[in-house]
């Protein structure tokens, strides 16, 4: 299965890794230095648990800044946001919008 995860924080970051066991998982962010350190397979926040599970798991992992282009080949799409904000987040609203967009 194809999906891409919306949102590179913690929450993000550690679900794409989860569902990337098993799946391929395109990860989007707005941020190039977490995509960057996704790719490299490091974490960009202070976490062992994390750093090691993406340094050493077999992950079938990409991030990127193209949201559109991982929206349109994706058969599912996890949008995570932070806690701290509204369910009506822009964010959110953006990326049902750009997936919409795609047919």
């Amino acid at each position: 299965m194809k999906i891409a995860v919306a949102g590179l924080g913690y929450v993000g970051l550690a679900n794409a890794a989860i569902l990337a066991r098993h799946n391929h998982v395109t990860a989007v962010d707005i941020v190039a230095e977490r995509v960057d350190a996704v790719n490299r397979r490091q974490s960009p926040f202070a976490d062992d648990g994390l750093a090691g599970f993406l340094a050493t798991e077999e992950l079938d992992l990409r991030a990127t800044l193209d949201a559109e282009a991982s929206y349109a080949r994706s058969d599912f799409v996890v949008i995570v946001k932070g806690c701290r904000v509204s369910i009506r987040s822009s964010t959110i609203e953006r990326v049902i919008r750009q997936r919409s967009s795609i047919g």
